[in-house]
């Protein structure tokens, strides 16, 4: 019988001292996410503002303040998304993937000097 080929997991953990972990995608650590490349958004499926900005009425009010707080632009319907795969935990998703993303952007970063 063939060995099974190793799948690469749907979700990586991100690990937090303060928080509960959080499972994030593994596309916000890509290459792809940390430079932009003219992009000024940071979404998993790198769609233009225009696909996914209805998602942002579905939120509530206190998570849209905190992604205009970001720092990072992030995707509102990829957080509702990962929030979603999370139990609903928004703040601790929105804190997971600003860790990454500046975790992707500081590696590729120094690739690049």
């Amino acid at each position: 019988m063939a060995e099974r080929k190793k799948r690469q997991p749907k979700r990586s953990v991100v690990q937090s001292p303060a928080l509960p972990a959080v499972r994030l995608n593994p596309v916000w650590g890509s290459r792809k996410m940390a430079v932009l490349d003219g992009r000024q958004v940071r979404c998993m499926t790198f769609d233009e503002g225009s696909v996914w900005i209805h998602g942002l009425d579905r939120l509530p009010p206190l998570v849209r303040q905190r992604l205009a707080d970001a720092r990072h632009n992030i995707c509102p319907t990829c957080v509702d998304i990962e929030a979603h795969h999370n139990g609903g935990r928004y703040f601790a998703v929105i804190e997971a993937i600003e860790r990454v993303l500046d975790q992707a952007e500081q590696r590729f970063n120094a690739d690049s000097i």
